[in-house]
């Protein structure tokens, strides 16, 4: 659960990134396998 948690709050903070225009490419990246966690996690 904890994991789960992690990952959520990677997710968001990925997302307001995207939205603020300030993602990298490895934010990007992390974003991609930080949701097949979640998914998994699941």
């Amino acid at each position: 659960m904890v994991i789960f948690i992690l990952c959520t709050i990677g997710l968001l903070s990925n997302v307001v990134k995207i939205m603020t225009g300030t993602a990298k490419i490895y934010n990007y990246v992390l974003f991609v396998f930080i949701l097949p966690a979640i998914i998994y996690y699941l």
